[in-house]
């Protein structure tokens, strides 16, 4: 289980999706997470999200 996040989330499901394709300088992520309950809790993953994204390239570096 897990904790924090928005309270309309607990105990509810949802659905994430990764999808990678092949491009010229590397690789291509897609990224959905869907099946969220309220427009608030969507904006707030929305935001967790981004900001794990970004630490993510900086750990593996900006493409050339």
């Amino acid at each position: 289980m897990v904790s924090g996040g928005e309270p309309d989330e607990q105990a509810r499901v949802s659905r994430l999706e990764f999808r990678s394709r092949a491009i010229d300088i590397g690789t291509e992520l897609t990224f959905v997470h869907s099946e969220l309950h309220t427009e608030v809790s969507a904006r707030s993953h929305e935001g967790g999200w981004s900001g794990a994204l970004v630490k993510l390239t900086r750990r593996l570096g900006e493409p050339t």
